[in-house]
């Protein structure tokens, strides 16, 4: 069935349930009355079955690590102080609420059964005590980061060292993993869930996931995924699977910027071994719209609902069957929301916020009620809601350690099975699907104060290009240093100092035409020279190596020549520090700055053609890389070993002018390539979920086109989702993604006149063009844009002058207009991570470089001139070897 049926299908159903649900509703919304019951304690577990009501008890263990099992009337029936030096990491009953186990970070799991109350025995791997709650009784060796039951009655401990142990409460069987064993992650476990069940087990540690089925043969079946992430602080801090186990969610990050990842979950059994394999199937982000992401509740058909800090509900549901993440979003309520959970019998989402909880209806998409809790003292805030064990209550923890239980509302019951994330239409207020024009206008906030000239490297200072020839030039700003290749083929490298003279510390020729020049986008401290015919010349400014040559799987002395089949036609860096290399026969390589691996394209990642454009799409959780040749884009996923191993992608294009979606083909199977398209460039949208180009069709030479595609079915098919083409005569200079996931695309009309067009990757949304009347003097050169929508437009003025022209987006008001010595040749901007300010970077025709530093603010629409500013101390000078 289409995707289109199945909207039509789950709207029917919807609009029968909405009239069905009309006479027992209420207004809108509901103020709910209620009183709420406290009970004393000092915490609330993490666990989504833990604290609350399980066999008309509840926990609590206070900060002096007292234990304390109470009844519904208040009356304390059990106690037992654990090991006061110990700190509680999990406190959770097993589902049939036969056993409680209470976890500490050093010691394993301590056991309660309340058929047996008068006692506590310690679990530590393979062995259980009777009597411990001693800090002799320690297990130095069984450090416990991670605690969690199972449906089916399992206890699972995640360790420091990245083992686990696992005990079956039904059999009292018992398993550790070890030193050498398969399943042993390298770092502490902090994460895990049970899927399908309780027969499929999913841990995480700091950039690892890994699925088994732990007490199967006592054998990890298969590593389904690994975590790459870039930042020290940032570690996996929650999985958990979708009731059918179909799906499985991941958060990574710091408490305050938590980021998700949906993977599609899949059992391979093919009778003889059983496996589990995770596939990136989507992502989504904390911005300055929607805050942070403080919850995640699993509801059916596999949607989950991402509740924000600022109020937002996104739903993200996964079409197993179409392959494709479907997305909405709603704000049920005001900012401060810091928890919310599933109302089991009535399948309500309870938002809770500082002053009260909202309950939403996920079908209707609105709010049925709302509920008052107490106001928290100065200096106290709300921290947790869990929903109890029967459905019953909702538990509410606060800093001070006092726990609420708050009575659920009688509410009519929810169909959750009714559940579909409708495609929703567009109009003239929105940018792109979900996203209005108003929400786009906070996204991009973009501003520009008077720019600031940092450097300027004269060309007789060997920044030489004459009239019509090339000059490559790249900036680092965290080195202070200016990387310029000049129309005489030689490098030549210039740092600023502190009091704003430079220095100069490389010039040398070089053998062959230059492809490109770059610095790694994230240390800014890696230097990339691709040259034709020889590879990539590396110069490392942390080390005393000096400059060395890359091709093939080996370094080799300076500028040596290359092997035959090292031969580079485009480059790319991601944000991981990885560099790819398009070849010039169809192969492609990848080089690990960080850790100098490098891994080369196996036979399914090889092109037929020369690869003309390339990627990346830097993630935390799934990176990929898309390389296009002609008539072909192939998209791939991850490395083993030292080739990739698999082309998750492979998109050919029919022989036609106009294209539609029967003339693409998913298969990588087809034998030979068909004439369509010369790829120019590729881009990544922010969300990862498409991918623009900008191509010529091979029938109409003088015809340029930008594409979007959609990454359907786990990656592995690309669907046309939009095509703007242009008139003849109109040359693209230059498109950008922006983080509301709409495209600029800056053109050059016939007369020289520029022409933006910006507009949404689906064809349902709107076209805006700049400038809507009259035009902007001069000659469009060049253009770029920085994601969050600073846009700078290089100009060729009469009388051998240019200018640059800084626009900020969706508005499209000019800030800046900044005159030049002499006409730009090309442009670049960079946001070094962790700054405000933009840095561009200006060659200029006939020779010359200028780098300029953007800061943010000012007076909108105000001309501003350029004047140098001291610079800041910049680190100590690079050692490198003068070639």
């Amino acid at each position: 069935m289409s995707l289109l049926a199945n909207d039509a299908q789950a709207n029917k159903k919807a609009n029968q349930y909405s009239s069905r649900m009309a006479r027992a509703r209420a207004a809108n919304t509901t103020k709910f009355s209620g009183s709420a019951s406290l009970s004393s304690a000092k915490t609330i577990s993490d666990d989504a079955d833990g604290v609350g009501t399980n066999m008309s008890r509840e926990i609590q263990i206070e900060s002096s690590q007292l234990l304390k099992v109470i009844d519904q009337t208040g009356k304390t029936i059990y106690r037992v102080q654990l090991p006061k030096e110990g700190r509680c990491i999990f406190l959770g009953w097993e589902p049939s609420g036969a056993a409680l186990a209470a976890v500490q970070d050093h010691g394993g799991a301590f056991l309660w059964f309340p058929s047996k109350p008068d006692c506590v025995q310690q679990w530590e791997g393979m062995q259980f005590q009777g009597s411990m709650l001693s800090s002799s009784s320690k297990n130095a060796a069984f450090h416990t980061t991670f605690a969690k039951w199972s449906k089916t009655r399992k206890l699972v401990l995640g360790l420091a060292d990245g083992n686990f142990a696992c005990w079956d409460l039904e059999s009292n069987e018992t398993f550790i993993s070890r030193k050498h064993f398969a399943g042993k992650h390298k770092n502490a476990i902090t994460c895990g869930a049970w899927g399908f069940g309780g027969d499929i087990l999913a841990l995480g540690s700091k950039n690892q996931i890994k699925v088994s089925e732990p007490l199967l043969n006592a054998s990890w079946e298969a590593t389904s995924a690994k975590l790459e992430l870039l930042d020290n602080d940032l570690a996996l801090q929650e999985l958990e699977f979708s009731p059918s186990g179909q799906t499985m969610s991941a958060i990574a990050g710091t408490s305050i910027f938590r980021h998700l990842c949906l993977y599609g979950v899949k059992i391979n059994d093919n009778g003889k071994t059983v496996s589990t394999t995770l596939t990136p199937v989507g992502e989504m982000h904390p911005n300055s719209t929607i805050g942070g992401i403080q919850e995640l509740v699993w509801l059916e058909n596999e949607m989950v609902a991402v509740v924000t800090s600022n109020g937002y509900v996104r739903f993200l549901q996964y079409g197993t069957g179409e392959g494709v993440l479907m997305e909405d979003q709603h704000k049920p309520c005001e900012a401060g929301v810091f928890s919310a959970c599933l109302c089991k019998l009535t399948g309500h989402v309870a938002i809770a916020s500082a002053s009260c909880v909202t309950f939403f209806d996920p079908l209707l998409l609105s709010i049925t009620g709302t509920m008052t809790i107490p106001q928290a003292p100065d200096g106290v805030r709300y921290q947790k809601l869990q929903g109890s064990t029967d459905g019953e209550f909702l538990l509410l923890g606060r800093s001070d350690g006092q726990i609420f239980r708050l009575p659920i509302p009688k509410m009519t019951k929810l169909d959750l099975t009714l559940l579909s994330v409708r495609r929703r239409t567009t109009d003239d207020t929105t940018v792109a699907v979900g996203i209005t024009r108003a929400a786009a206008a906070i996204m991009l906030s973009a501003t520009c104060g008077r720019p600031r000239k940092l450097l300027s490297l004269s060309a007789g200072d060997g920044a030489t290009c004459g009239f019509g020839g090339r000059m490559f030039v790249a900036w680092s700003h965290s080195r202070q240093l200016l990387a310029v290749v000049n129309d005489k083929q030689e490098i030549v490298v210039v740092q600023r100092l502190a009091d704003g003279s430079m220095k100069k510390i490389m010039k040398e020729g070089l053998p062959d035409t230059i492809i490109s020049l770059s610095w790694d986008p994230t240390s800014q401290s890696v230097l990339a020279i691709a040259i034709r015919g020889h590879g990539i010349a590396l110069w490392d400014t942390k080390t005393d190596h000096g400059v060395q040559m890359w091709s093939g799987m080996s370094y080799k002395g300076m500028f040596t020549k290359g092997q035959k089949q090292f031969d580079p036609a485009i480059t790319t860096w991601n944000l991981a520090g990885q560099l790819a290399v398009g070849m010039q026969d169809g192969t492609f390589a990848v080089w690990d700055s960080m850790s100098m691996d490098i891994s080369t394209s196996g036979s399914t990642g090889k092109h037929k053609s020369a690869i003309q454009a390339a990627a990346w799409y830097s993630s935390m959780f799934s990176p990929a890389l898309a390389l296009a040749s002609k008539s072909t884009i192939k998209v791939s996923q991850g490395f083993e070993g030292v080739e990739w191993s698999a082309t998750a992608m492979k998109l050919k294009l029919a022989k036609e002018r106009r294209f539609s979606l029967s003339s693409m083909m998913s298969s990588s199977s087809a034998n030979d390539d068909l004439d369509g398209l010369t790829f120019e460039d590729l881009q990544f949208s922010p969300n990862g979920k498409f991918l623009g180009a900008l191509a010529v069709p091979v029938a109409s030479e003088r015809t340029r086109v930008c594409v979007v595609y959609e990454l359907q079915d786990e990656r592995k098919s690309l669907v046309l989702t939009r095509e703007v083409m242009l008139d003849e005569g109109v040359t693209p200079i230059h498109f950008r993604w922006l983080v509301d996931n709409t495209i600029v695309l800056f053109c050059r009309q016939s007369s020289g006149a520029v022409l933006v067009k910006t507009f949404g990757p689906n064809a349902e949304t709107g076209m805006q063009n700049w400038p809507e009347s009259g035009k902007v003097p001069g000659t469009i050169v060049d253009a770029a844009a920085t994601p969050n929508g600073l846009l700078v437009i290089a100009m060729s003025m009469e009388g051998s002058k240019g200018q640059l022209v800084i626009v900020t987006s969706p508005s499209m008001h000019v800030c800046v207009e900044l005159p030049l010595e002499a006409v730009p040749q090309t442009i670049s901007v960079t946001t070094p991570k962790g700054q405000p300010n933009v840095l561009l970077t200006v060659g200029l025709e006939g020779g010359g470089v200028d780098v300029f530093e953007l800061p943010p603010g000012g007076t909108p629409g105000a001309d501003s001139a350029a004047e140098p500013t001291p610079p800041p101390p910049p680190p100590p000078p690079p050692r490198a070897d003068i070639i």
